[in-house]
């Protein structure tokens, strides 16, 4: 069962991660190298740094643990509670949250690319693609959430799905623009197209919550929801807490990079970005089968 588990998740990250590769030849090819580029994988470094640091690994570490618990001490109802009052939580915290970085973005963009204040061209259009591109954290981070419920349920190929919807959805875009020459306008689009794939990712998570009977009822005002199951709820909160640190220590480094390579000529980014990705291929196909199939069964 495990190993079957692992070739699924395996089989499909590998999918996923020949999909980023094709989709980042096609980045390269339509804007290469240079201020354009540059400017926009700060712009989808953004969100992804917050993607890896909340969502990617943090959340399964934190909450599975938890949600198999009550699951099993307290029964399903109990744990579709649980499940909507961290989902509404996480909801309202993220709404929150994309609205300061939204608001202040030409504050963050001095923090992580101080080398763009010097060019006021390049300085603008990482802004302008940074708001277009942060909504994804919203989406993506509640996408996880709901991954890691599915997957202690045994349907690990929902959550598996999900970068290969990023992927598509990046590449059809890339493709509809492949006759347009404008730097500019592509990424824009490229940006966009982010969001757009972070709406559709957690459409889809929903869908399989609803189809594997899962009920999530969001609450956003409900004072007495939320003060329900608290000893679970900071169970949840001490847990996050050193997963987010853990995965913050590589984050940290990939961040120290991008603002030393930002005070570099144009480009630097964009070759860090693709070295980068290559470097993460072996880790992304196996590293994360692995981790995924067997947390849920450690926690039980």
């Amino acid at each position: 069962m495990f190993a079957k588990v692992i070739s699924i998740i395996g089989s499909l990250t590998l999918i996923s991660r020949f999909l980023g590769y094709f989709r980042d030849l096609l980045i390269a090819k339509m804007l290469g190298a240079g201020l354009v580029s540059d400017a926009f994988f700060i712009a989808f470094k953004l969100p992804n740094l917050f993607r890896r640091l909340f969502a990617e690994g943090s959340m399964n570490s934190a909450f599975i643990p938890i949600i198999s618990g009550i699951s099993q001490n307290f029964g399903k109802s109990k744990a579709d509670e649980f499940f909507s009052k961290i989902f509404s939580g996480l909801l309202v915290i993220l709404l929150f949250l994309t609205l300061i970085v939204e608001i202040f973005m030409p504050i963050i963009i001095n923090l992580i690319a101080p080398g763009f204040s010097s060019n006021p061209n390049k300085y603008k259009l990482t802004i302008d693609l940074s708001r277009l591109t942060f909504p994804f954290v919203l989406f993506i981070c509640l996408t996880s959430l709901g991954g890691a419920f599915l997957n202690t349920i045994g349907k690990f190929a929902s959550m598996a799905l999900t970068p290969i919807i990023l992927n598509t959805t990046i590449i059809l875009s890339l493709l509809i623009l492949s006759n347009n020459e404008n730097q500019i306008y592509i990424s824009k689009n490229l940006c966009a197209a982010i969001s757009i794939a972070g709406v559709l990712q957690l459409i889809w998570i929903t869908y399989n919550l609803r189809l594997n009977k899962i009920n999530l009822k969001v609450k956003l005002f409900n004072l007495s929801f939320f003060q329900r199951q608290k000893k679970e709820t900071k169970k949840f909160l001490i847990l996050l807490v050193p997963a987010v640190i853990g995965n913050g220590a590589y984050q940290i480094n990939l961040l120290i990079d991008m603002i030393l390579a930002s005070t570099l000529p144009d480009g630097s980014i964009s070759y860090l970005y693709y070295a980068d990705r290559i470097n993460q291929l072996p880790l992304g196909v196996l590293g994360i089968a692995i981790s995924t199939a067997l947390l849920p069964i450690l926690s039980k």
